[in-house]
This record gives structure tokens, sequence and C-alpha cells, in this order.
């Protein structure tokens, strides 16, 4: 007997909400269902926070009997550029190198994460984030009980990189993707990346805020020139302008609209709305 595919369940995950929406399978995919959930307070950690919100709603019929896609927001994923070494050959050595650079950045708390790098050619640095350990168990544990396929798990960045990658064909360019009281600054160059940073940031005096944060992240970078473009993604503060001080070229990426959804009228569904 010929199995029809199944709708997607694509699932946005922040430390403060858990945003849900199924979508149709076939030629053109909508939203048939959507919801987003807040995730319940006095949870003695955010992941449990966020483990019961998602196993309460994802136990709801209209989730049922789909294939799963997640992405996390970059509040739960800690960032590393690993650098190029000649010297280091196998994948074993590799994968002993970028743990040994998390310790030494983030301390014995990496011990409950899980690695997971960005495949690069030879001679570039790698993009690794790392994830609470217990958090992807978590979602695993919750897919397989409603018997709901994991197809991915991704981040945030990942996912919005990928979609404007094509962008990315200045020999030096930042790209800035701003969330809640988050920012990711990355900085990439020769079809590489280079540098990246998340910060906690002021939603009040956002914009004053990120020109200071750029000023800055291109002194600490030890760049002998300013990049020639800043891309600018920011989908929750859709009415956020920057300064022309000319110093920067600084364009703003507007979301693009996915699954019958505006990114202008339905701002806190454009974690889901991405490359997945």
């Amino acid at each position: 007997m010929l199995r029809l595919p199944r709708d997607q369940l694509r699932i946005g995950i922040t430390p403060h909400a858990v945003v849900l929406a199924r979508v149709s399978r076939g030629r053109h995919p909508s939203v048939i269902e959507k919801h987003i959930e807040k995730c319940q307070p006095g949870s003695t950690t955010t992941t449990h926070s966020i483990l019961t919100t998602l196993t309460q709603q994802i136990a709801h019929e209209k989730w049922q009997n789909t294939v799963v896609s997640v992405t996390l927001s970059n509040h739960l994923v800690n960032y590393l550029l690993i650098p190029y070494r000649p010297d280091i050959s196998s994948d074993n050595e590799h994968d002993a190198f970028i743990q040994h650079r998390f310790n030494k950045v983030f301390g014995a708390q990496t011990k409950q994460w899980t690695l997971c790098k960005n495949e690069v050619n030879p001679g570039v640095p790698t993009l690794v984030g790392g994830v609470a350990l217990a958090l992807l168990e978590g979602i695993r544990q919750i897919c397989h009980a409603h018997k709901l396929p994991l197809r991915t798990v991704q981040p945030y960045l990942a996912q919005v990189f990928n979609q404007h990658c094509h962008l990315f064909k200045h020999e030096t360019s930042w790209f800035m993707l701003i969330e809640h009281e988050r920012v990711t600054l990355a900085q990439f160059q020769h079809n590489a990346w280079q540098h990246i940073n998340t910060h906690l940031i002021d939603n009040d005096s956002l914009a004053s805020s990120l020109m200071l944060l750029l000023e800055r992240q291109l002194c600490l970078s030890d760049l002998h020139h300013r990049p020639a473009k800043v891309f600018l993604l920011a989908p929750e503060h859709p009415k956020l302008a920057l300064a022309d001080t000319g110093a920067w070229i600084i364009q703003q990426i507007q979301p693009e609209a996915r699954f019958g959804l505006s990114p202008q009228t339905h701002q806190p569904f454009n974690i889901i709305m991405g490359e997945n």
C-alpha cells in the first residue's frame, strides 16, 4: 500500500516560548495549524521549562502524523569558531581539538553539551555550535514517544544564513541576526566564517547599541579595513532603522514570506520559516 508523505510540523524553540506550525505537503505547502505557547515559569531550568511545554503541546491531535523540523533560537546555542590546523588530519583529532577549545572558552559545562560542526573545505575555520545535550535528547524522546520522525534540529543562525547566503558576495561582510534581547554577529570573508559572537542587548536602545557593538567588534577582530557591507536581519523589529554614519553600508534583509504567512503580520513565526 502506497503511503502518502506526511505534513511537516515545524517547531521553533526559544527560552520563552514554543512555536508550532503544521505545514501541508505538496508543491505549494501552507500552514494549516499554528500555535505559540509560552514556556511555564517557575521550572528549575530553561531546558526543563521548554521540554515540559513541548511535551504538553505536541500531544495534541492536530500535530500528529507529521515529520518534525526544529529550529533553536540563538539563545540556546553557544557558538565558537575553530581555527584551521594543518597538523590535524583525522576526524577524531579534529573533534578532540574542538572539545579542547570549547572547554577552554566555556569551561566544564561543555561536558553537558552536544557539539555540532558545519562541514567546510580544508583550510578555513569551522563554525561549531554547542547545545545542551538534555535539550536535544528531550526533543528526540518527545518525538519518539508520539511516533513523529525528527528530521532536523538546526540553529536559527544556520537556517537564515542558508536562506540568504547568496547575498555574501563581497570580500568582507558582516551578518547581524537580531532576536528578542539577543544579537548574533558574524563576519564572513573569502567564503568562510571569520568571527562570531552573540550578545545580550537592550531592546529599548537597539539602534544605538548595535552601532556601538559593530564598532567594538571591528576593533576586536584585528581587521585592517572596514567591511564592505553589513547585512541586518531583524524579523522581530520591523521598524528598526540604523543611522547612516557613512562608516558602514548597512542593508536590512527582509524576511521572506513562506507557507502563506506574512513576515510582517506573523512575526513570532519567522523562526520556523527558514530552509530546514
